[in-house]
């Protein structure tokens, strides 16, 4: 059985965990851990996320990607401040 989470592929009848990172934006070559950084940082829209980064700041073929990424971490890093201030 194989499963896929976030930046991992588990593959689980053979006992292996493959981590693989997501090249976003080709222009400036940024990838998903990046933006995944700047969202942890603060950055809270695509044009904070390159203004950190870069992404999305060449030729504007990824931003629609960029936003689907920080509008998946910006949940995630509300759960973590959470737990850190609990």
């Amino acid at each position: 059985m194989i499963h896929v989470v976030e930046n991992e592929i588990d593959f689980q009848s053979i006992g292996v965990t493959i981590r693989f990172v997501m090249l976003v934006c080709h222009c400036k070559r940024v990838h998903c851990r990046d933006i995944r950084d700047a969202v942890r940082d603060g950055a809270e829209t695509v044009d904070e996320v390159g203004e950190r980064c870069g992404a999305g700041t060449g030729c504007g073929g990824c931003r629609t990607l960029v936003e689907k990424l920080v509008e998946r971490e910006r949940p995630l890093l509300r759960v973590l401040r959470t737990d850190v201030a609990a």
